[in-house]
């Protein structure tokens, strides 16, 4: 038979087993990581957003 060792979570200082094979952190952290990926995201389209106006109205007035 076949000794399987568990897998736990590579967060760091977290013991926990993870869900699954192919999981690489357990579902507390994993849920977290999503949360903060969502909110980084959101972030940087509004920031992108931004430059993209200033670089717009940059060119614009020199134009003029």
């Amino acid at each position: 038979m076949k000794n399987l060792k568990k897998k736990t979570c590579k967060y760091p200082k977290c013991t926990k087993e993870l869900p699954s094979e192919k999981s690489l952190f357990c579902m507390e952290h994993s849920r977290s990581l999503k949360e903060k990926r969502n909110l980084v995201g959101t972030a940087l389209g509004s920031v992108a957003i931004l430059g993209v106006t200033t670089l717009a109205n940059t060119v614009v007035k020199k134009k003029l």
